[in-house]
């Protein structure tokens, strides 16, 4: 299998590839259920933007992994960022109702990445077409040991993708709103 799409200097030259980043308006939500290992999605969610030059970056915490929904909702509604990327972490051995958090968590980013400016606002449609990505970065693991071993290991970091997951999509939608 190969791995390199997940290395850390693969994502940062993907990165800096994207053209004119420093326009872009970036939200970040993390959840603080698990300091120790959302910090460090953080910490790799930043240094994809900052390689960038995406200097409008909002940082937003929450308690829980399941207000992920409701502040992400809220910086795409309200603030009207180019990208919004909400990072959590769940463990399964510890977090009560996990599977409930993980179904509802991803139902509900698909629901905003697919509904934006259509929930009662038919005069803003033209706005459906320059929805901006809201992409959610939650590392799910088994028990809390294995999570702190994937992160030291630098295999993966599921913030940097996030980001730059984010940054292609928002990029891809200001090149194709501008076709409307």
């Amino acid at each position: 299998m190969n791995t390199n799409f997940l290395s850390e200097s693969y994502i940062i030259e993907r990165a800096k590839s994207i053209e004119a980043a420093s326009d872009l308006k970036a939200g970040i939500v993390i959840s603080e259920t698990h300091p120790e290992l959302t910090d460090k999605l953080k910490e790799g969610c930043l240094k994809v933007l900052e390689a960038t030059n995406c200097k409008k970056v909002k940082i937003a915490s929450v308690p829980l992994c399941i207000d992920l929904i409701y502040v992400s909702r809220r910086m795409l509604y309200r603030d009207r960022h180019t990208a919004v990327i909400a990072l959590g972490t769940l463990i399964k051995g510890i977090d009560f109702q996990y599977e409930r958090t993980c179904d509802a968590l991803y139902n509900a980013m698909t629901t905003l990445n697919s509904s934006y400016y259509t929930m009662g606002r038919a005069r803003y449609l033209r706005r459906f077409f320059n929805a901006p990505p809201v992409i959610l970065g939650l590392q799910t693991e088994e028990t809390n040991e294995i999570a702190k071993d994937e992160l030291e290991a630098k295999a993966v970091n599921i913030g940097m993708q996030a980001a730059l997951s984010a940054l292609e999509l928002a990029r891809l939608n200001q090149k194709l709103y501008a076709f409307l």
